[in-house]
């Protein structure tokens, strides 16, 4: 059942996060120190973790050119790259439609050793939408993925069910068979002390296409949203 009251953190309230409105209850089972991350965060406040991701991107260069294209958007990029710095940004918004939302922009620092690459921002919007959480990939939210959320074992679990694209008013939904299958656990590391992220994209019968995996530190603070 969602929770129907704003909730708190630490002493400013706030209205429920897009994992309060699809999990509700559910969320009682996260780890604790989980929680902030998927809670909702007050107005004028900014949810902000840094840390470093063990890889990022794909080998399989064939890809490449499809990700360059992707790039432009701030959805994925043509790298192959190992213990990249990197920082998220979660701020709390309200879509054109009236959905809560959760806007992240997560900057991946690959420095020197990729040219090309140096610095490169993703952003997504995760959105409650009909009891289910939407995510709106890329600058211009292009890219819809209907996602499968559960709690396992203190860990949070998203799997993709449904991946569109957007044109115009328009979403079109890739066929099942070809489309990209997206899954992403959230954990809490005990003896680092940290919040660990794997993210992998699998396709039909071609298996991981591409995925990013780290692990980093996560605090709220009072930063409005530039």
């Amino acid at each position: 059942m969602a929770r129907q009251t704003a909730t708190r953190t630490g002493h400013s309230r706030h209205a429920p996060s897009p994992y309060d409105l699809v999990l509700g209850e559910e969320l009682d089972a996260l780890h604790p120190r989980l929680r902030p991350y998927f809670d909702g965060i007050p107005d004028g406040s900014t949810g902000i973790g840094t840390g470093v991701f063990e890889r990022v991107g794909t080998p399989r260069l064939w890809l490449w050119p499809l990700l360059w294209i992707l790039k432009r958007d701030g959805v994925l990029f043509p790298v192959w790259s190992s213990r990249v710095p990197f920082t998220v940004r979660n701020h709390p918004v309200v879509d054109a439609a009236g959905n809560t939302a959760v806007l992240a922009t997560r900057e991946f620092r690959f420095g020197a050793k990729r040219p090309w690459a140096t610095n490169q921002q993703m952003t997504d919007a995760i959105t409650a939408e009909r009891g289910r959480l939407v995510d709106h990939l890329g600058t211009q939210r292009r890219y819809v993925a209907r996602l499968h959320a559960e709690v396992v074992d203190g860990e949070l679990h998203l799997a993709s069910t449904r991946v569109s694209v957007r044109f115009g008013r328009f979403a079109i939904p890739i066929p099942t068979a070809i489309a990209p299958v997206v899954r992403l656990v959230e954990r809490f590391d005990e003896k680092s002390g940290l919040q660990q992220v794997s993210v992998v994209v699998e396709a039909p019968r071609l298996g991981r296409l591409y995925e990013y995996a780290g692990s980093f530190s996560y605090t709220v603070v009072q930063e409005r949203m530039p």
